[in-house]
């Protein structure tokens, strides 16, 4: 998820604004605002050095990316899974290519896999360079053959292709296709965020309560945002709305996709 241009993501903001980019992104306001707000910085930057502007960056953006796509994105999968629908493909891009969404930043960013899959290089005549274009052709080859057949892996063996791109084959974890320097299968991606979501942020918003108790501390080895784990002792912002969560009144909810995201947990995933 690429950041806003011309903000400087530092402790200051985390003090001053981040209510303001959890209402921006979430449209919620009062008790339920100032809580969600709480536990946005529970996850996102209680275990990071918050002198460190990079690791600030890298938790606005994997609560930006979190909120609305990827918790969604897994709900929906298990949502789906079983339920007489093909077999679902998951992937994640972490390649780091010439063209990135975030200059400099060495961190992939919503969208930035689409250069490989369209002409879309806005440099050197539209060419990629060696390494860029063998990503290229592995994603073309993927997804040709899954818009031709349904089914990403090719027929034959092929030396772009090293690896068998399973599909979702569980409700408890989610498989995915790591593509990066080189494709590998693993599963659950930033699965504590996600659990996070679904038994603390999510719960409160729909009923004002949690499911249960759930770790805070963001991963920091499968996430291609960067973060560290050293501590810090500023603390969350302050807050004095007076309404009450459990009767507040949610005005709206941030997208279509975090929608989808809140049904699917009341549907029971």
């Amino acid at each position: 998820m690429a950041l806003a241009q011309g903000i400087t993501y530092d402790s200051d903001f985390i003090n001053n604004n981040l209510s303001q980019l959890v209402t921006n992104v979430t449209f919620l306001t009062g008790d339920v605002l100032s809580n969600v707000t709480s536990f946005v910085y529970d996850l996102y930057f209680s275990q990071i050095d918050l002198t460190d502007n990079t690791a600030i960056a890298g938790g606005v953006a994997d609560f930006m990316s979190d909120a609305l796509f990827l918790v969604m994105h897994n709900n929906i999968l298990t949502l789906l899974y079983g339920e007489g629908f093909p077999p679902l493909y998951s992937y994640v891009f972490t390649y780091v290519g010439e063209y990135i969404g975030v200059p400099n930043s060495g961190t992939p960013t919503h969208g930035d896999e689409m250069v490989y899959l369209f002409d879309m290089a806005a440099d050197n005549g539209g060419v990629l360079n060696a390494a860029d274009s063998v990503t290229s052709q592995r994603m073309l080859t993927l997804w040709t053959n899954f818009a031709k057949t349904g089914n990403p892996n090719p027929a034959n063996d092929s030396s772009l292709i090293t690896v068998t791109w399973d599909p979702v084959n569980s409700t408890e974890s989610v498989v995915y296709l790591n593509i990066s320097s080189e494709l590998n299968m693993q599963r659950d991606f930033v699965s504590d965020r996600v659990d996070y979501w679904n038994t603390v942020i999510l719960p409160y918003i729909l009923y004002g309560d949690v499911v249960s108790e759930s770790s805070t501390q963001s991963s920091s080895t499968s996430s291609p945002s960067p973060s560290t784990s050293s501590s810090s002792s500023t603390s969350p912002p302050s807050t004095s709305q007076s309404t009450s969560p459990s009767s507040a009144s949610i005005n709206s909810f941030w997208s279509v996709t975090l929608l989808i995201s809140l049904i699917s947990f009341k549907l029971g995933l």
